[in-house]
């Protein structure tokens, strides 16, 4: 098992110095294919460059070379922050205070031990690719059909699983081909 508390102690300084803030680290896939997914974004809250995405993956290659902290094989992954970027801290949500989006949530909570599964909509008046700036939000241009919702902005289906302590906000991809993406 991947431990990926460590991995964030052992890699968020060296982001910080540089000028990144550690959004994440995740693991994701089976037993057999396993890949250490980590999320960063720039501290001044800019757009991250392609030179910026590939400084952060020699670096974040190079102290888990050194450390070694994974004793199987495993590949690597450095994300940028996107629209599905999830919100794990106090400050995520302290920095989005104000921004037009609305979320509509249906689902259970367990009160033992405390579990989520919530599937909902995050409604913005916005388009996807108006969320961010430059290269990105041309890209991102091809998937606001996807989420248009009546009367303009955006209709993005996401889903709240895990516990009230560690939830795992995400968008939820199944939902996004079919139609009438309401919980």
């Amino acid at each position: 098992m991947i431990d990926t508390a460590r991995i964030e102690t052992l890699i968020a300084p060296s982001l910080e110095a540089m000028g990144y803030r550690l959004v994440r680290v995740a693991v994701t896939g089976g037993r057999r294919a396993q890949v250490l997914q980590v999320m960063a974004e720039r501290i001044d809250d800019r757009p991250m460059s392609v030179e910026d995405c590939t400084e952060v993956t020699h670096t974040v290659s190079a102290l888990l070379d050194v450390s070694d902290p994974i004793e199987h094989a495993y590949m690597r992954e450095v994300s940028l922050r996107g629209v599905d970027r999830p919100l794990v801290r106090r400050e995520d949500y302290e920095r989005l205070q104000g921004q037009a989006a609305k979320v509509e949530l249906a689902g259970q909570y367990a009160l033992e031990p405390e579990t989520l599964d919530f599937r909902g909509q995050l409604l913005m008046d916005a388009k996807v690719s108006q969320t961010t700036t430059g290269f990105k939000s041309m890209l991102l241009k091809v998937v606001d059909p996807l989420f248009n919702k009546k009367g303009g902005g955006s209709a993005i289906p996401i889903k709240v699983r895990g516990t009230r302590k560690e939830p795992d906000f995400g968008l939820d991809a199944g939902r996004v081909f079919k139609r009438g993406n309401n919980p």
